[in-house]
């Protein structure tokens, strides 16, 4: 059966074309009578039909359908609106034509370039990144107006196939301070368009990859060149697909893989609690579902791995600082401190992704995954 991807206040269901059309009609501010008349031109309705009919309709009226693709964005925490695209549409609208074959093809062919010439000429030290403490400042609002200036690439690049962002806002993912931009509309697009406003911030970011490495050229200033390291730092990171980054949003669209983490720790599930049927369950998925799968858990056992030896090497430099015979380091226990810290957060934060995705039952898992980039 064809499916559509429709909107109900704000969340977007996957639903047959019989349900489509009620939900058109719904949106359109029809009553449940017309509607029931309107289905009764085109279908055999029986009493008991019309009974079922009627409570779906009131369902969705009353906003009680909730297995939807939940936005994204709800895994981001302390969410605050910054910015309405909506204000400066016609503005907006004006950069599309950076997403055309010419100038794309141009922009990209120039970012190569620039790149493969950055390293040739500056190579990479650590001293690049060794900044004065006013440059320091300087270089964390450029790099904040980085962030911004990614997030309006997915906002031009959904403006261009008509799908405007209700917001970009600045939240904490995890326990860290991100940019999102809500294209939760863009699931009514096809996947091919989708991957193009995935792409968008990272095509906005190697724009600006051109401009950095044409002033520390210009300057030969080390403030550019950490600028441009830093750059290419953030596409890379954006790129992780096992995070609700980037990467995540193009690899599953590409393979068209809706709900891709919930598909992915459900065949975890099969293999950890009913392995012997798991030969049976990766006959029927493709090949990019068992691939991605693969990679997740090492890279989740990766992170754990990583996470427990750094705690425990922190905590044996803690032991060590606090046995000395002249305890007076305050700002060597205050950083072993800071990182045991940072290392418990994370092993609690992917203790809980392991206890949802793994070890909870499908039915505390009803919503559907949306979409957002940051």
């Amino acid at each position: 059966m064809q499916k559509k991807v429709v909107e109900i206040n704000g969340k977007y269901f996957e639903v047959g074309n019989i349900a489509s059309e009620i939900i058109c009609l719904v949106n359109t501010g029809f009553d449940d009578i017309s509607i029931i008349n309107k289905l009764k031109l085109r279908f055999e309705l029986g009493q008991d039909e019309e009974k079922k009919l009627s409570t779906f309709i009131d369902t969705i009226r009353t906003s009680a359908y909730n297995v939807g693709f939940k936005r994204a964005v709800d895994s981001i925490k302390f969410r605050k609106n910054i910015y309405s695209p909506i204000k400066h549409l016609h503005l907006l609208k004006r950069l599309t034509f950076l997403f055309n074959k010419i100038a794309a093809t141009v922009i990209l062919m120039l970012f190569l370039s620039s790149t493969v010439y950055f390293f040739s000429k500056f190579g990479f030290s650590r001293n690049m990144l060794e900044l004065e403490w006013v440059d320091g400042i300087l270089f964390y609002v450029v790099i904040f107006l980085t962030m911004f200036i990614h997030e309006l690439g997915h906002t031009v690049a959904a403006i261009k196939h008509g799908k405007c962002p209700t917001e970009i806002g600045i939240g904490l993912y995890i326990i860290f301070p991100v940019l999102y931009t809500d294209v939760s509309s863009s699931w009514m697009l096809p996947p091919t368009k989708r991957i193009e406003i995935n792409f968008g911030g990272l095509y906005f970011q190697s724009m600006l990859s051109c401009v950095f490495t044409l002033l520390a050229f210009v300057g030969d200033s080390s403030f550019f060149k950490a600028l441009f390291f830093s750059n290419i730092i953030m596409m890379l990171y954006s790129l992780n697909p096992f995070f609700k980054y980037d990467g995540y949003w193009i690899y599953s669209d590409f393979f068209s893989l809706r709900n891709l983490r919930n598909q992915s720790s459900d065949l975890t599930k099969k293999l950890i609690y009913h392995p012997a049927n798991l030969l049976m369950e990766i006959k029927k998925k493709p090949f990019s579902l068992i691939f991605y799968t693969i990679l997740n858990n090492i890279f989740f056992l990766g992170q754990v791995y990583l996470l427990f030896t750094f705690t425990r090497y922190n905590v044996h430099v803690l032991v060590d600082i606090i046995d000395r015979p002249t305890f007076s380091n305050i700002n060597e226990i205050s950083k072993a401190t800071f990182n045991i810290s940072i290392n418990l957060v994370f092993l609690v934060f992917i203790y809980r992704r392991f206890r949802k995705y793994i070890i909870c039952s499908d039915e505390k898992r009803l919503h559907h995954e949306g979409t957002s980039y940051n």
